[in-house]
């Protein structure tokens, strides 16, 4: 038995709501998926004092500098990053 979370739960109860698709719309949508999820590789320069401060930051949290600054990007472009007021 599993443990479904809220989200997943109201899926389940309006199974009736949704429909199936051809395989070639399946497809198309599965093509639009990767293509989101394709990362491209960039090259960056920053200040030797900024990037030690940040492998640090990045270890406190368990990630790599790489995966930080990935999530700090993807929060910018979203609106997801908040500048705190002073």
């Amino acid at each position: 038995m599993s443990i479904l979370d809220k989200y997943e739960q109201e899926i389940e109860q309006n199974l009736s709501q949704f429909k199936s698709v051809s395989r070639d719309k399946k497809l198309a949508i599965e093509t639009l998926i990767d293509k989101t999820n394709e990362s491209e590789n960039i090259s960056l320069q920053l200040q030797r004092n900024d990037f030690e401060l940040l492998k640090q930051k990045a270890s406190l949290q368990g990630l790599s500098y790489q995966e930080l600054i990935s999530s700090l990007i993807h929060k910018f472009v979203s609106n997801q990053l908040i500048d705190k007021i002073i």
